[in-house]
């Protein structure tokens, strides 16, 4: 019996609440002062991120954005929602449109954190002190939606998590889903399951898709299709 997994990509640690409508426009802010005004000034670093006094300072990660500069808020063609069905669906099963737009990642200060604190990981004899904190995640993604009226959008959101608690579906594009692959000939190898709707609130904002992106949307339904997915409605189902 295969066991399903559904990912949740901002549910628990990586939960946030939008605090700017869809349709707004995030001006002449790089990804860093977006999320900062938007996300940790307005609500505290301490809702994402437990003992948030012990962080330290922000650093770029470089193992998600390879594929040159990404587009900045400001350079992205915002699109309002454009339907009375307050629903978006994923246009595929699969991760093959899905972008790293933002990764920054910050140390705790092991020295100043308290053992009892989440974001220890060991404390050391007796418990009186950490000797190895948690390093704390921030990524923004982009995927493409398509919501009841056949309008394309390229969602974008806020990730947030603790790199100890990272799990095959963390950064999982909202609204796909997976199962892990029955007798899989490597470990976490894992097969395209289900899609699930979402709504215009999951996101920080949406724009237009980007060139390319009908191409590889045609491509990748095409392929799920083949492969033995039939659709619901809008949803990809087995």
């Amino acid at each position: 019996m295969r066991i399903l997994i559904v990912f949740l990509i901002i549910a628990g640690c990586a939960s946030f609440e939008p605090h700017r409508i869809p349709s707004s426009v995030p001006y002449q802010l790089t990804w860093q002062d977006y999320i900062l005004q938007n996300y940790f000034d307005r609500n505290g670093v301490e809702k994402y991120f437990s003992d948030s006094l012990y962080l330290g300072p922000w650093q770029i990660n470089g193992d998600f954005v390879m594929d040159g500069p990404p587009l900045q808020p400001y350079q992205i063609q915002e699109k309002s929602f454009q339907c009375p069905v307050k629903k978006l669906y994923p246009t595929h099963p699969s991760q093959a449109t899905k972008e790293y737009l933002h990764a920054v990642y910050s140390q705790y200060d092991h020295g100043r954190l308290p053992p009892q604190s989440y974001a220890c990981l060991r404390s050391g004899p007796l418990g009186r002190f950490c000797v190895l904190a948690a390093i704390a995640m921030v990524v923004v993604m982009s995927d493409t939606y398509e919501d009841e009226c056949g309008n394309l959008y390229r969602g974008y959101w806020l990730v947030t998590y603790l790199k100890s608690d990272e799990n095959m579906g963390t950064l999982f594009a909202k609204g796909r889903s997976a199962y892990e692959k029955p007798n899989a000939q490597f470990p976490g190898e894992f097969i395209e399951d289900n899609t699930y709707f979402i709504t215009p609130t999951d996101f920080m904002f949406m724009g237009e898709i980007l060139p390319g992106d009908k191409a590889k949307i045609a491509t990748e339904r095409d392929r799920a299709l083949r492969s033995g997915f039939r659709m619901n409605g809008k949803l990809f189902v087995r």
